[in-house]
């Protein structure tokens, strides 16, 4: 799917449709961003909150295009100070992933919400740096299951991420 609109006009929020439409999908949805020139997909990145879930989205982005790319594990936190610990976890997860996928070739990418930093202060534009510095081709998201309370009060990191894509962004049916 397309993140733009027919009538090209950027006042209106972009990738509405797409992200609701990844949200019902039964199959996985791809959004492209507009006016993105197609590449060969050499490295992913897949988003990571430690939920299993996330390795049925990486089989099912293996299963339609293969697994002959390097996997870029991104976790984007608020305290830097417990950034060791997370990145222990991290290295737990690249295990699960290399024992439970085809993949081997795999890396982690942690980094903290810097509130001094303007451009930077936001989890969906740290992604987006993270997505920039690390060459990432594709990005992958597994659908979460929010509360009723969890809606109202926590901004769907998806849907900011889809509304100003910068790179193809795969939704998995998770």
């Amino acid at each position: 799917m397309g993140t733009k609109g027919k009538t090209d006009d950027t006042s209106v929020i972009v990738g509405s449709t797409t992200y609701a439409v990844s949200q019902k999908s039964n199959i996985p949805v791809i959004a492209i961003p507009f006016n993105y020139q197609t590449k060969d997909i050499k490295k992913i990145g897949l988003l990571s909150n430690f939920k299993y879930a996330e390795l049925d989205t990486l089989n099912e982005y293996i299963k339609i295009f293969g697994s002959d790319v390097k996997v870029q594990i991104i976790h984007v936190h608020y305290h830097s100070e417990s950034e060791s610990d997370i990145e222990d976890k991290l290295e737990i997860w690249k295990y699960q992933i290399k024992k439970h996928t085809e993949i081997t070739d795999v890396d982690i990418e942690v980094d903290s919400i810097q509130t001094d930093v303007e451009e930077l202060d936001t989890i969906p534009e740290v992604i987006n740096d993270i997505i920039k510095d690390e060459e990432i081709d594709v990005v992958l998201i597994t659908k979460t299951r929010k509360s009723f309370f969890e809606r109202l009060f926590k901004k769907s990191v998806a849907k900011q991420i889809i509304h100003h894509p910068i790179i193809p962004t795969f939704f998995s049916k998770a």
